[in-house]
């Protein structure tokens, strides 16, 4: 036991399922973001949509792939590096998406990079040995 309330088995579980919903957030809002840039070129909402889309797919896989390790091998060391390069991920995505997308005035861009964080805190938790 680590003697922290949570057990890291859930708390990597919990973790990687708000990265999983972030992203499914990502993928539905992306038509409601690009259609309210009535002004852009054509070829620059298509860049937005496809910056967007990759946001939520990449979170969708970060989140999917910790998700899988922490319920397959959440003892092996394997499983543990999973966990800690997840949380790697998410830190560096959440850096650039705090300089980007949270100094916009959408509330998913907005709150992402702190879900980040806190998912990316939860994975570290999950990979200590239990």
């Amino acid at each position: 036991m680590t003697g922290f309330p949570i057990p890291p088995l859930w708390a990597a579980v919990a973790g990687a399922a708000c990265v999983v919903f972030l992203g499914i957030a990502y993928l539905f809002q992306t038509k409601r973001i690009v259609k309210e840039f009535k002004f852009v070129l054509t070829a620059h909402r298509r860049i937005l949509t496809m910056s967007l889309l990759c946001q939520g797919l990449f979170l969708c896989f970060i989140g999917g792939i910790a998700l899988v390790s922490a319920f397959a091998a959440p003892q092996c060391t394997a499983g543990r590096i999973v966990l800690i390069l997840s949380a790697v991920a998410l830190v560096v995505s959440a850096v650039v998406t705090g300089s980007t997308g949270g100094q916009t005035d959408y509330l998913l861009l907005r709150a992402t990079h702190l879900v980040e964080i806190v998912a990316a805190g939860m994975l570290l938790l999950g990979a200590l040995p239990g």
